[in-house]
């Protein structure tokens, strides 16, 4: 029921933005960009109802995740991090092209190395919650060998998940989008590789 008021909610909040600011809208709007320029137009009423659909879509999506495997009380536990993240997702998706067509010019690239950011941010704080399983959370030789490595490895991939999440963050302000993209990379590498030295490191 939860999960339902959920989508649904995000559904309507989608719904009234496009409602509201429609007839501010110009007839012909944009379809497809080509890095910061605008080469396909479509009318805004078609728009209006592809991006209806798409919400719908990812909703659906989102809500049959989180009605997955539902009594399991860490799948519990990574739903509440994933609804913040589909959620978000979900409103930036039609803010951030609500906001492209008023001002063609307007430079939203960063905003995605922030989104990336900020979901391994959110993960990084539920990780460290996540209790001994076989389905959810970070799953490697140490943990499986010995789950009493469990909650080190979680404690430790949630910190680094912080950390690393916050860092993109900043890139995401602070640098150009394309070099930020590949530090965004880079870092996840990073990331994946101290929790797995770490992990080895209890392993032995």
């Amino acid at each position: 029921m939860k999960s339902l008021t959920l989508v649904l909610s995000t559904f309507f909040f989608s719904l009234i933005l496009w409602i509201g600011t429609y007839n501010f809208l110009p007839e012909k709007v944009a379809m497809h960009f080509d890095g910061n320029n605008v080469n396909q137009y479509a009318s805004k009423s078609f728009m209006f109802m592809m991006f209806m659909l798409i919400t719908i879509i990812l909703l659906l999506l989102l809500f049959i995740f989180l009605n997955i495997d539902n009594k399991n009380p860490n799948k519990l536990k990574i739903n509440k991090p994933f609804s913040i993240i589909g959620i978000i997702f979900v409103l930036s998706l039609n803010i951030i092209y609500l906001m492209n067509v008023q001002n063609e010019s307007l430079k939203t690239e960063f905003l995605i190395v922030l989104f990336i950011g900020f979901m391994l941010f959110v993960v990084g704080n539920y990780l460290p919650q996540i209790k001994y399983n076989s389905k959810y959370g970070v799953k490697n030789w140490a943990t499986v060998q010995n789950p009493q490595n469990w909650n080190k490895v979680q404690r430790f991939s949630g910190n680094t998940f912080v950390i690393g999440g916050l860092l993109i963050c900043i890139f995401s302000f602070s640098i150009p989008f394309l070099i930020a993209l590949l530090l965004t990379f880079f870092v996840i590498g990073v990331m994946l590789f101290v929790i797995h030295m770490y992990s080895n490191r209890l392993a032995n």
